[in-house]
């Protein structure tokens, strides 16, 4: 099973294109469009084009160049459309309908509602378990650093720019290696901090150089979405494996289990790109859609787990003490 969860997530990368152009925005209809738009955008100054937009568009800074790209997308799909032909992607993307500005109006809301399902489930958690539980910061910090990567996500589909791009796939990473750092401290166990405290250094230090390398050295989409699934295939197969081993006194892990092969199951989406449903619904929004029941399964896990955590140490700390029979 754990070769060909492997064999799956690589076949998921080597489908992924890391290309920032695509055959509508190459497009001679796109490109011919777009000249011209821009040759008007040289007499506009920022200030006085954003003057004519609703505020919402002006509050996330449509531009004259930006608004140019826009329109000339529609015009290529309806020139596509007319010759019969299939729709084209601009710059790696479906083309989608904007909502008050907001590029990607249903991934940007489920990213939302992903988001606050990490907060809504922490507010549970902190109501079931209480702070003497060893686990209790580490998942706070789990969750803290979900909800982060989720509200940036978020941002990017809401408005696609270089600075928006970076957040979302660094703050992306860094919810991997959190899950991959949180299964090391269960599996070494939380009591021993020495130990999984050093076993963690590494992992901590890569990830600095990562966002240290995307940020000042190259925006590498390749190598950032392999060093991704690497995380994430580690991280997976360590929690299975985890659960498959304590199974037998531990049955609520089945729920971690689940939570692993569903996540994994929805990256399929990803596989079958199709265009957007009435312009604003696609494979990454409806895989967007799936991972938010996955969150609560998960933290059910994690309330469970905890519980059973603080349970063993009572009774360790309720059990006689060993006495020489002479």
């Amino acid at each position: 099973m754990d070769h060909q969860f492997i064999r799956f997530a690589f076949l998921v990368v080597a489908s992924i294109p890391f290309v920032n152009s695509s055959s509508g925005d190459r497009s001679y209809t796109f490109q011919k469009c777009l000249k011209f738009c821009e040759e008007r955008c040289s007499r506009v100054s920022d200030v006085k084009y954003q003057s004519r937009h609703p505020i919402p568009m002006r509050w996330l800074d449509w531009n004259c160049p930006d608004d140019c790209r826009y329109k000339c997308m529609w015009k290529t799909v309806k020139a596509y459309e007319m010759d019969h032909s299939n729709v084209p992607q601009f710059y790696g993307k479906w083309p989608f309908v904007r909502f008050f500005g907001i590029q990607e109006p249903a991934s940007a809301i489920f990213s939302l509602f992903n988001g606050a399902a990490h907060l809504y489930m922490l507010i549970q958690f902190r109501k079931s378990i209480p702070s003497r539980t060893p686990m209790f910061y580490i998942w706070h910090l789990y969750a803290l650093v979900s909800a982060n990567a989720w509200f940036w996500a978020m941002v990017f589909h809401t408005r696609d720019k270089p600075s928006t791009e970076f957040m979302d796939y660094v703050c992306a990473v860094s919810l991997v290696f959190s899950s991959l750092l949180t299964l090391i401290i269960r599996v070494i166990g939380p009591m021993r901090r020495w130990l999984w405290g050093s076993a963690s250094v590494p992992i901590l230090l890569f990830f600095t150089y990562h966002v240290y390398y995307l940020g000042f050295v190259k925006f590498d989409y390749g190598y950032n979405m392999r060093v991704n699934i690497s995380a994430g295939v580690l991280s997976g197969i360590g929690w299975i494996a985890w659960s498959q081993k304590v199974k037998g006194q531990q049955s609520y892990v089945w729920k971690a289990t689940a939570s692993i092969l569903s996540l994994n199951a929805l990256i399929l989406l990803e596989l079958g790109d199709f265009p957007p449903f009435w312009w604003t619904l696609d494979a990454h929004a409806l895989w967007h859609l799936g991972t938010v029941p996955v969150i609560f399964m998960w933290y059910s896990f994690v309330i469970d787990d905890s519980r059973y955590i603080l349970t063993s140490l009572q009774k360790k700390s309720d059990d006689p003490p060993y006495t020489k029979i002479s």
